[in-house]
């Protein structure tokens, strides 16, 4: 089957007023397109004749969307399910695909038609129910992009087809996708009490001001009896206490927040060492930052951890290998940023790094949320979502609840046991941006603002300093590491006069304790002091000096003429007109 030919299969049942999403990839550049609805084949026809499939990576999204860009609140209602199947076989399915195809060797993506069209949250609750009863990919969100039948797979060498495996026509019932009612009251009816059983399975009319209590009742009670969302809501709506009798979505509602305000009462069962499979540690940049683990960056201000953070967004959305590392990884960056503004400093950043920008996606300054049940949950979506290799959070404090204290261990233990639980589930890495404190302590690790915990926690931590001879360089330090021996300390390079511009120089022997030493009781020469010396060094040549002749040495060592007349102010000195021009003597 031409691309084409399944597109048009798929999209023209789910005909509406809306868009439709393609998305093409040429080396590591990423491009959307959209089609509006009403299309004609021929258009499917011309775009395939500009985007071949020799040139392009083609994926699609199966669902429409009303507007603007493919997120879930754009989405409108549709007919398909989907999955990205992986390594599950299509025939192992159930309900069968009505169609599969070969992603690539061993691995598969299928969909499966409704008769009807659904609203949007109804089809995220199948696809979700579908996905996980099946043991398919966690992709069942609506702005999913699967790989198109027809196209060529560019990751390997030899550019496999994307073949149909298995294509049937029908269609199939909401129903279909859910156990019946009776099957469900038999199978819960052991793990329910006697009272909440008589509640449920009422068959007499009951009073409509008592309705709201007792359904939230019943909702309570098979939460706690660890009952699926989807048969809960599949229980509720049969029973006389559902006052949400024609309207679905309200009463789903009502069950998502039941669960979000109730917490799992069961003690986790203990698990036998001999039944865990060991697996091997993977690697971002060994050994300073581990997928799947995370990772805290230290330092002071202005001492360019942005940029860094920046630097390694080019890495990873680039797929260029990180320094005294051979191995490559391509992939995608969530970047939580809390201070910086993302049109006028973050975006430009990432552009005069050479950043491929389509794989990396930004929550900016104004919105950031707090590290407690909500923003964990925000944060699984997101990372469902995009699929980052990466995720990092830029500065620590900024996304703390101000209810929480930083420096008291319990909190903070809590707050990096939920990012440590996200970041292992999803097997990301997770980079955590902290500012050090004012105090000078003898141990790096106990620099960090806040408890000691937090770098307790953090499997590796990596400080950063000034280098004390190289004004424009800064020294990564590996101060810690629990997962490989430390890592060589590494050197980068910053440019005033080019603000966005970051250079890796390579390995050095310097440790925290040489950069201590650059600090001078804490305190970095500034511009004025650098002029105010290089007057100095001046005037002891000649009780005069030449106003222009300082401007030029102030020019070459990017000091600027305001900063240039407040050292001589300083430094006390007056002024002259003579034969060769206005001087400065003492």
């Amino acid at each position: 089957m031409k691309a084409e030919d399944f597109l048009w299969s798929i999209w023209r049942p789910q005909a509406v007023q809306g868009l439709f999403f393609f998305l093409m990839t040429k080396g590591d550049k990423y491009r959307n397109h959209s089609f509006q609805w009403p299309f004609r084949y021929s258009d499917l026809e011309a775009f395939f004749a500009k985007y071949d499939r020799q040139t392009y990576e083609l994926h699609f999204c199966p669902h429409p969307f009303r507007r603007g860009y493919p997120i879930g609140r754009n989405a409108t209602q549709g007919s398909v399910l989907w999955a990205d199947l992986d390594k599950v076989r299509p025939d192992e399915c159930i309900p069968e695909p009505h169609i599969a195809w070969s992603t690539s060797p061993g691995r598969y993506g299928a969909l499966w038609r409704l008769e009807n069209p659904t609203s949007p949250d109804t089809l995220v609750a199948l696809n979700k129910q579908l996905n996980q009863s099946i043991g398919a990919d966690c992709a069942w969100n609506l702005a999913h992009f699967l790989r198109l039948p027809g196209s060529l797979n560019h990751k390997y060498s030899d550019l496999p087809e994307v073949k149909i495996t298995h294509n049937v026509t029908g269609a199939y019932q909401y129903s279909d996708f859910q156990s019946s009612y009776q099957d469900l009251l038999k199978k819960y009816k052991p793990v329910l009490s006697a009272s909440i059983w008589k509640l449920l399975t009422t068959t007499e009319e009951v009073k409509k001001g008592s309705r709201s209590q007792v359904i939230w009742k019943l909702n309570n009670a098979l939460y706690e009896a660890s009952v699926p969302d989807e048969d809960i809501f599949t229980l509720l709506k049969q029973c006389k206490w559902n006052k949400f009798a024609g309207r679905d979505e309200q009463l789903r509602k009502e069950i998502r927040k039941c669960a979000s305000l109730k917490k799992p009462t069961s003690t986790p069962d203990l698990v036998c060492a001999a039944d865990v499979i060991p697996e091997d540690v993977t690697w971002i940049w060994y050994p300073y930052i581990a997928r799947g683990k995370v990772t805290f960056i230290e330092g002071d201000p202005d001492l360019g951890k942005s940029f860094l953070t920046g630097k390694l967004c080019y890495h990873i959305a680039n797929g260029v290998e990180f320094p005294e590392s051979d191995d490559t990884i391509q992939g995608r960056v969530c970047l939580f940023n809390a201070e910086d503004g993302m049109e006028d400093t973050i975006v430009p950043r990432l552009i005069a790094m050479g950043v491929n920008r389509k794989h990396v996606f930004i929550k900016p300054y104004g919105s950031q949320f707090m590290i407690d049940e909500d923003g964990i949950k925000m944060m699984r979506e997101h990372i469902q979502t995009h699929r980052p290799e990466m995720v990092i959070i830029d500065p620590f404090s900024a996304y703390i609840d101000p209810m929480k204290d930083m420096n008291k261990a319990n909190d903070m233990r809590a707050v990096l046991m939920k990012l440590a639980v996200v970041a292992g589930e999803n097997k990301v890495a997770v980079v955590i941006i902290r500012h050090i404190t004012k105090s000078r302590n003898e141990v790096a690790l106990y620099r960090g603002s806040g408890s000691i915990d937090i770098s307790g926690a953090a499997r590796s931590v990596i400080y950063v300093g000034a280098h004390p001879e190289e004004r424009n360089q800064r020294v990564l330090v590996h101060i810690k590491s629990n997962l490989a021996p430390k890592g060589d300390s590494m050197v980068y390079e910053l440019h005033p006069e080019k603000r966005n511009t970051f250079n890796w120089i390579g390995t050095c022997d310097l440790g925290v304790a040489d950069l201590d030493a650059n600090k001078h009781a804490g305190k970095r020469e500034t511009k004025k002091s650098q002029a105010e010396t290089l007057i100095r060094d001046e005037l002891k040549r000649s009780n005069e000096v030449c106003i222009k002749h300082i401007k030029e040495l102030c020019e070459d060592a990017d000091i600027s003429e305001s900063t240039m007349k407040r050292a001589s102010v300083k430094l006390n000195l007056k002024c002259r007109v003579t034969a060769k021009g206005n001087v400065w003597y003492r």
